[in-house]
């Protein structure tokens, strides 16, 4: 009788996990990915090398190509199952169900029960989040630390503990050493401690923002260290140099390129391929892969085998150059990436090459009708989140500025250095609640008989 009365209690929580497993078995059967290729193998070999006691190597030689988060977690995992991708894989799933209920913790808390079950209903099946569990990537791990953060976050705030502030800057840490993406948050999060109620605990919350910020440098300062005395470089990875590169050459684009990528960012290529330029690929114009071979072989007359960490420090000098000679053009450029980082995403990184692959000439009307109607769609979704964003601010939900900040940092990273669509799905959970949070405010306000 207890079990059955349990599992009445926790059904919601059962579903839940049903359709995760239900959903990522369907995802992965139609776009996993299982091959250990491009950032699977880099990751990949790095925790081999780990796990077989030779120290953090890439190919046999020293690197930090990689922030160490995510190949030192897949290097436990090798350690205790043996050298086994399945299993990260199948521990990734279960990253995700922790993610989800986390995320009902807390939007439960913080908003109110409606907006949780409808925000991790959707969160267990969005078809992303499924799909990157067959990844050897570090977007569900990450995910699964950002919202560790917000739980510790909340505790920290409503119990007053000291020590779970300091719990709250090594999760910080492990998080920015797992995802780089989020470094902003080591400043921004300390000032968020500071100013909460400072008028009436300002030596309270100092304390708390320098423990909290002392944690952070114990787990971080080390391996800046190591790769200062091994590289000359303090800093996370050696890819910084090829974010500004990439992001900067953009200035030398000549007005058509500049326009096929805006209006392919706005609206999606296949519109571009179909009215402006039938040879137009939205990816390569992103990445630049042109002009990163051509970089790398002017340096080294070889585009295929180079010190990566070596060519990234002139990729940051070269691209620092570019951008002097033209900042206001790198300025609009950043407000394209945002826009880019903000693009629909379903069941894959971004949908701006949807129909890349189809005949540009059959079922236009339907492709076209396709594209709108995803781009009006996910348009709605990013306002809603805004308005949820401001609703926050309005109703000094000051336990939900933590989530904004989230928001905010992720997308001035991507304003200023070319970023990644995927960098954006560790805070889907963010998104969502703060969408939905949005959504139900807006239909409270009009009297929706429902709510």
């Amino acid at each position: 009788m207890n079990l059955i009365n349990l599992l009445k209690k926790n059904s919601f929580f059962i579903i839940l996990l049903v359709l995760i497993i239900v959903s990522t078995i369907f995802w992965w059967n139609n776009f996993g990915k299982f091959e250990i290729a491009d950032d699977a193998y880099q990751y990949h070999n790095i925790a081999v090398s780990l796990t077989n006691g030779e120290g953090y190597n890439l190919d046999g030689e020293s690197t930090m190509m990689r922030e160490p988060g995510y190949s030192f977690f897949m290097s436990v995992i090798y350690k205790i199952f043996g050298v086994n991708p399945g299993v990260v894989r199948v521990i990734q799933v279960l990253l995700l169900y922790f993610s989800v209920l986390i995320t009902y913790y807390l939007s439960k808390r913080i908003f109110n029960e409606l907006v949780a079950k409808i925000v991790t209903v959707l969160i267990a099946i969005y078809p992303i989040l499924n799909i990157y569990t067959s990844f050897i990537y570090s977007e569900t791990l990450a995910l699964f630390l950002v919202m560790l953060f917000l739980f510790t976050y909340y505790k920290a705030v409503t119990l007053n503990k000291y020590y779970l502030y300091a719990l709250l800057g090594i999760i910080l840490g492990i998080l920015i050493l797992s995802k780089g993406a989020f470094i902003l948050m080591a400043g921004l999060v300390p000032l968020l401690i500071l100013f909460k109620d400072i008028k009436t605990d300002w030596q309270g919350n100092l304390k708390k923002s320098v423990l909290f910020f002392l944690m952070f440098c114990i787990v971080v300062v080390p391996w800046l260290s190591r790769n200062y005395n091994n590289f000359d470089r303090f800093a996370l990875a050696s890819r910084d140099g090829n974010m500004v590169y990439t992001r900067a050459v953009k200035n030398l684009y000549d007005k058509s390129e500049v326009k096929k990528y805006v209006l392919s960012a706005m609206s999606g290529e296949y519109l571009v391929r179909k009215f402006i330029d039938s040879e137009y690929v939205f990816e390569k114009s992103y990445i630049n892969k042109n002009a990163l071979d051509e970089f790398v072989l002017s340096r080294t007359g070889d585009k295929d085998n180079y010190n990566y960490d070596l060519i990234d420090i002139e990729m940051k000098k070269e691209g620092i150059n570019i951008i002097k000679e033209n900042p206001f053009k790198y300025f609009m450029f950043g407000l394209v990436e945002v826009i880019n980082l903000n693009s629909p995403m379903y069941y894959y990184e971004r949908q701006i090459s949807i129909f890349h692959e189809s005949d540009l000439d059959s079922n236009t009307l339907f492709k076209v009708l396709v594209i709108t109607l995803m781009r009006i769609d996910w348009l709605l979704f990013i306002l809603f989140m805004i308005y949820g964003s401001y609703s926050v601010i309005k109703e000094k939900k000051d336990l939900a500025y933590i989530l904004i900040l989230f928001v905010l940092s992720v997308n001035m990273i991507v304003f200023f250095l070319q970023g990644n669509p995927r960098f954006i799905m560790p805070i889907l959970p963010v998104y969502f609640m703060l969408s939905f949070y949005g959504l139900y405010t807006l239909l409270k306000k009009f009297n929706f008989k429902y709510l």
